[in-house]
């Protein structure tokens, strides 16, 4: 069984094939989010993540016109105080208020000027059972039937720190409704093969009952996991990787570092971070078409970079999948 394919993102009379790296936008990285999104609509032309966290309280005004395909958050990431590493130049920032209704008040007044995906509601306090997961995400799609409809799946009791992989499995027909499932990678596991394992799980049990559905790994963009999350049968990535570091052979890097390393000596630091998104931009384009180019040809020698650690990677989680 095959777990990588091209797949199908339909929003209205609208289709849309996978694999999709999508760089998102987010007041966790940002302060003036107008600016940099003003900055880089000529260079991003595909698919782009915008949180309905920061429409409400107006670090986003919008319109959204130069992707091909939007996707509005739920704003989960935002209303949430992360004190993990990459983020604690933030932790004196205080989450503002947020909660489903003011998440529906932005769905009702945002104008759609783009094919638009959403994703189900996402608080880091409230933690349900699948079930009722499913249940309040139709509710919110059935207001928005124009919209594709992204469900993201999160742990279900309060002391869960992973996703329960067994229970999305014996509730995949009822996945079945959504255009576009959704997995947080820090959620998938406790380290890289797991969490491969896991996407490779929900991936198998969606194809044996014939669904093709497109799974969404949310803050995956980098260039040593993002490629094995695809080869375990995921389809879209997005992340603010792009916003904070710089692609480089392979590897992400402090933009300080990239900025003399090709650019030049003397470029001024306020002119080096939008220098950085559009180049970054360019080489996600360039990483998406690895995917493209590895779906058709089935070699990993596509990969630009570590081909040989991604293999063997893959290799090691094959042979647990056989296990299971």
């Amino acid at each position: 069984m095959s777990l990588v394919a091209s797949r199908e993102i339909k929003v209205g009379a609208h289709t849309f094939k996978t694999p999709r790296l999508v760089p998102s936008f987010s007041s966790k990285v940002l302060v003036n989010l107008d600016a940099a999104i003003e900055t880089m609509s000529e260079f991003i032309t595909d698919t782009t993540l915008i949180s309905a966290y920061d429409i409400h309280h107006s670090k986003l005004k919008g319109p959204i016109t130069f992707p091909d395909l939007l996707i509005i958050d739920s704003g989960g990431y935002e209303s949430l105080k992360d004190a993990m590493l990459e983020d604690l130049e933030y932790t004196g920032v205080e989450p503002k208020v947020w909660s489903v209704d003011l998440y529906e008040k932005v769905l009702d007044e945002w104008k759609y000027d783009v094919p638009t995906a959403i994703v189900s509601y996402d608080h880091p306090s409230i933690r349900q059972s699948i079930e009722k997961q499913i249940a309040a995400a139709t509710e919110l799609f059935n207001k928005k039937p124009l919209c594709a409809k992204v469900f993201l799946i999160k742990p279900e009791n309060e002391k869960d720190v992973y996703l329960n992989v067994n229970s999305i499995v014996k509730n995949i027909r009822k996945l079945g409704d959504f255009d576009i499932i959704g997995l947080t990678e820090k959620e998938l596991g406790e380290n890289l093969i797991e969490k491969m394992l896991a996407i490779a799980k929900i991936r198998q049990a969606l194809t044996k009952i014939d669904l093709k559905t497109p799974i969404h790994i949310f803050g995956s963009l980098d260039t040593v996991t993002t490629p094995l999350y695809f080869l375990s049968g995921a389809d879209i990535f997005d992340g603010l990787t792009w916003l904070r570091f710089a692609f480089y052979q392979g590897f992400l890097i402090y933009q300080t570092s990239y900025g003399p390393l090709k650019f030049d000596l003397k470029l001024k630091d306020y002119l080096l971070q939008p220098r950085c998104w559009s180049e970054n931009i360019n080489e996600l384009k360039r990483f998406e078409n690895v995917l493209e180019h590895y779906i058709s040809e089935r070699k990993f020698e596509c990969f630009r970079y570590h081909s040989e650690f991604i293999k063997s990677t893959y290799e090691v989680m094959l042979g647990k999948l056989k296990e299971v």
